[in-house]
């Protein structure tokens, strides 16, 4: 069975179609499962893409919305050991996305398959690849200080009331609160810690010896 799809008209990146075949090959799989009767019937996965094994493979990096979907769709469905690299030249579904007239394809490999799958034991194991740095889906990780009160000190610059203040600072807070501390607060409950915080940075900005 094959299945190749057009890109789309909208603008995407390499890195994003290569994801979409990956997410598909795994929903053909899932199809082939329901409907060949075979007992035990084993799935291998095979790319030619190596930023989808590294997107696969990771562990650290948090991805944009896009990839982090079909990531987790691929890995929810499949295990990370059932995915393998393959050379471009080896790869029939190559043949689908670019097309072949007839005498070519009768000498490709799309009707009986790279030589690899015809050998006993698989020999081309996947290999581990990273994601660059400067990869564009991966969200850009921010680095935290303990300078709290000087953000807070250019809200106050900014705010014309005290009701707004507060709001701008617990928004603020809400999002310190949940990658730092309890998540389960409520927003009064930070909306409290925000007030006190602010408070505190009037105290020491005016005050010679502020409360504690």
């Amino acid at each position: 069975m094959a299945k190749s799809r057009v890109t789309p008209m909208k603008k995407t990146t390499i890195p994003r179609s290569e994801l979409q075949a990956a997410t598909l090959s795994v929903r053909m799989s899932i199809f082939l499962d329901k409907e060949l009767k075979y007992d035990d019937l084993k799935h291998h996965f095979w790319t030619d893409s190596k930023i989808v094994l590294a997107y696969l493979a990771n562990h650290h990096s948090k991805f944009h919305v896009f990839v982090a979907n079909r990531v987790g769709e691929i890995l929810r469905q499949s295990e990370l050991s059932q995915w393998s690299f393959i050379p471009t030249g080896l790869n029939p579904a190559d043949i689908a996305s670019r097309g072949a007239t007839a005498p070519e394809l009768q000498k490709s490999v799309w009707f009986h398959g790279p030589e690899i799958l015809w050998q006993k034991q698989v020999t081309y194991d996947s290999k581990k690849f990273g994601i660059p740095d400067d990869d564009v889906e991966v969200h850009a990780r921010a680095t935290t200080t303990s300078s709290a009160p000087v953000h807070m000190e250019d809200q106050m610059c900014r705010a014309t009331t005290w009701s707004r203040l507060v709001s701008g600072i617990t928004q603020v807070m809400k999002r310190w609160v949940k990658k730092y501390r309890e998540s389960d607060m409520s927003l009064l409950e930070v909306r409290a810690l925000a007030e006190k915080k602010l408070i505190a940075v009037a105290q020491r900005e005016h005050l010679s010896n502020p409360a504690p």
